[in-house]
């Protein structure tokens, strides 16, 4: 059961906050606002992420001693007559693992008895740039910092589960027994995401496939990440990358990402803020980021390497959880999901599925939270808040501190949903949306009436309509709350 590459051809130093501020007009964060967070000093710090690829070179510059283990399982089905890529004890020969230890997870660059052309071809740096998407950084000789990991303090686990073809055209990953292994193990490598960038090449759907019919190695690989999930580990999953944007299997999503409890990411292009030409778009996808032109380590260089593809999205996202953990440490799986699906800009994926887009300082929320927490977006801040001198009292809230928006002046509908009975709206056809001389000194308030609120779960909704009455998606938010 083979896994695809999803790429296109394409000791730890804790440095001060300083250091991550990027100079201005620089993508360093991909348009995702965490530079916010980082200049909050939130940057990964006591955070393991676990990569599950074709090998991390753990000796580059970019890491800073950040990879605590290293494993390699490359184990090639009985009979398939792939070949393993783990490092032997000789230069140049490769054996089956599973291997532990210093080096185990080193890419394979010779061995087999392949020419240097066709390990070149094969390419094994996919591993090394998908680690340095998730953590680490480019470290200039005055301290400052360049492109960097999303979670740039972060410690990773890095794992070789590469088997090679007999002829050397092309590589696969298998992931169960590394995500066993991962489970067994979670408490002493203290494990906090997995990120496997690869997706099977057979069952892809548009739906959920927790009930699908699995090989038993795949069911073997559902219930070790099933096992992860229920202690507390998110696996975070890349969509898939098509070569034409026609192509009929781009609205599906293979195995694992189709699993309900797995974090699946689609690509978007951050110059342009939309899903990219080349990502898988299933509706079932958990969450999108960016994915083109992602800047990378590369295993032969200490400059770093653009890259595209939901692979590099991945990362970004699983990175993004280890930052959200650092900031929530009683955060569940559930939690997280929730999270990343009601927090960043919607986008429209395809026709009729919109999806959210990964905003890091709204996934942390530093945003000036209420009694209750809060979720901020540009110039919005929507909360459930206690009202004044009436503890006992709830109501919906949204506050605008700035201009939102450069369209025409619109109607704002504030909601608040709770358990049994509970809803109020409030709709507001004034708002000065278009004033911008307006916000330079003012602060906007709006809340829905006051209710008494009972144990249990709530949702505010801030609601923005264009002046035809027409919904505008991306300036539209939610959030969750427990009372």
């Amino acid at each position: 059961m083979q896994r695809l590459l999803l790429v296109l051809a394409a000791v730890v130093l804790s440095l001060p906050a300083a250091a991550f501020a990027a100079p201005e007009g620089q993508p360093y964060d991909y348009k995702t606002d965490a530079s916010l967070v980082w200049e909050k000093s939130i940057t990964g710090q006591g955070q393991t992420i676990a990569v599950i690829d074709d090998g991390v070179v753990v000796t580059h510059p970019w890491f800073r001693g950040q990879v605590v283990a290293e494993a390699c399982f490359s184990i090639p089905p009985v009979g398939s007559g792939w070949l393993p890529t783990c490092p032997g004890a000789t230069p140049g020969e490769l054996v089956a693992g599973p291997l532990f230890g210093p080096g185990t997870a080193l890419p394979a660059t010779s061995g087999h008895g392949f020419s240097e052309a066709t390990w070149a071809k094969l390419a094994p740096t996919h591993g090394t740039a998908v680690a340095g998407a998730a953590a680490g950084a480019r470290v200039y000789a005055n301290g400052t910092l360049g492109y960097r990991g999303m979670a740039p303090d972060a410690n990773l686990i890095a794992i070789n589960s590469s088997t090679v073809a007999p002829d050397g055209d092309g590589s696969s990953l298998a992931s169960d027994e590394a995500l066993v292994w991962l489970d067994q193990h979670r408490v002493e490598l203290d494990l906090s995401v997995v990120n496997f960038s690869a997706a099977a090449d057979d069952g892809p759907t548009d739906a959920n496939c927790d009930k699908m019919k699995l090989h038993p190695v795949l069911l073997r690989e559902r219930a070790a990440i099933d096992a992860l999930v229920s202690h507390g580990v998110e696996v975070v999953v890349a969509a898939g990358n098509v070569e034409r944007s026609g192509d009929p299997r781009r609205t599906t999503l293979g195995f694992p990402g189709c699993l309900s409890d797995v974090i699946s990411v689609g690509a978007t292009d951050p110059a342009v803020g939309n899903v990219a030409r080349f990502s898988h778009t299933s509706s079932v996808t958990t969450v999108f980021a960016p994915g083109k032109q992602i800047f990378a380590p590369s295993p032969s260089s200490v400059d770093e390497i653009p890259r595209s593809g939901t692979s590099m999205a991945a990362p970004l996202v699983a990175g993004a959880i280890a930052l959200y953990k650092e900031t929530h440490p009683d955060a569940s799986p559930a939690d997280v999901q929730h999270a990343l699906t009601t927090t960043g800009r919607l986008i429209q994926i395809r026709p009729g599925i919109w999806k959210r887009s990964l905003n890091v300082a709204e996934l942390v929320d530093l945003n000036e939270p209420t009694d209750l927490g809060g979720t901020h977006a540009g110039c919005l801040h929507l909360s459930l808040r206690t009202v004044r001198n009436k503890p006992r009292l709830r109501q919906g809230f949204v506050k605008l501190s700035c201009k939102p928006s450069d369209n025409q002046p619109a109607a704002l509908v504030l909601e608040a949903n709770g358990p049994g009975t509970i809803k109020l709206e409030k709709a507001v056809t004034d708002v000065p949306i278009a004033d911008k001389k307006y916000y330079t000194d003012n602060t906007v308030e709006y809340g829905t009436g006051a209710f008494e609120a009972p144990a249990g779960r709530y949702r505010v909704c801030w609601h923005l309509y264009s002046s035809e009455d027409l919904e505008w998606p991306s300036l539209s938010r939610c959030k969750d709350f427990t009372v």
